[in-house]
């Protein structure tokens, strides 16, 4: 769910997010989340993050790494050591798939309008949908009761 241009130049990647480099800080720490721990971990990170107000900031990091179970200063020292290579990676998966608008959203690397469309308005509902023959723990009913609207990325 990120959408960014991006290049090598010599050793070092460089990256052009839609909402400026905040945001390419914030898919940094994300990939890192997704490369450094469980999915339905990195995944209620990401979903704590989405849902405060300043989705990118290290406070927002530090309290949704809280509530995830994970280490702000690993996710920190993971976008110093590997994170522009996780970013670039992401943006290598995804190029050819040519997303023609924000947010493309497709499942298992496939698309579908009306999956894409349904999730930009509930995208949890639409993943543990998705998710159903072995649901994480963000899709019980006791957790979903909980939570009354995720917000999607903004990328």
């Amino acid at each position: 769910m990120h959408i960014f241009q991006f290049r090598k130049v010599g050793s070092k990647w460089q990256f052009m997010c839609q909402h400026g480099p905040e945001e390419c800080y914030g898919n940094i720490i994300h990939a890192c989340a997704l490369d450094s721990s469980p999915v339905e971990v990195a995944l209620d990170f990401i979903a704590c993050c989405e849902g405060q107000k300043f989705v990118t900031s290290d406070k927002t990091f530090q309290k949704c790494s809280k509530k995830a179970g994970l280490k702000f200063e690993d996710l920190k020292k993971c976008k110093e050591t590997k994170g522009d290579d996780l970013l670039a990676a992401y943006g290598k998966r995804s190029k050819p798939v040519g997303y023609p608008w924000v947010p493309f959203i497709t499942i298992n690397d496939k698309y579908d309008e009306n999956v894409s469309m349904n999730a930009m308005y509930d995208l949890k509902s639409v993943l543990c949908e998705h998710l159903k023959d072995d649901p994480p723990k963000a899709c019980s009913k006791k957790t979903i009761d909980a939570v009354d609207e995720i917000s999607v990325c903004r990328a």
